[in-house]
């Protein structure tokens, strides 16, 4: 798993990510707290 933020981009800037799969809420983690906890049980 990778953890990463985003952020100081421009006001006019466009950010474009791609997929392989639809987006769903639930895939995704917006604790860093919870995050470091799932990554140490897949260790």
């Amino acid at each position: 798993m990778v953890w990463h933020e985003m952020y100081d981009y421009s006001e006019d800037c466009v950010l474009m990510v791609l997929a392989d799969d639809f987006y769903d809420e639930s895939d995704y983690i917006r604790s860093y707290e919870e995050f470091k906890m799932s990554a140490s049980y897949e260790a």
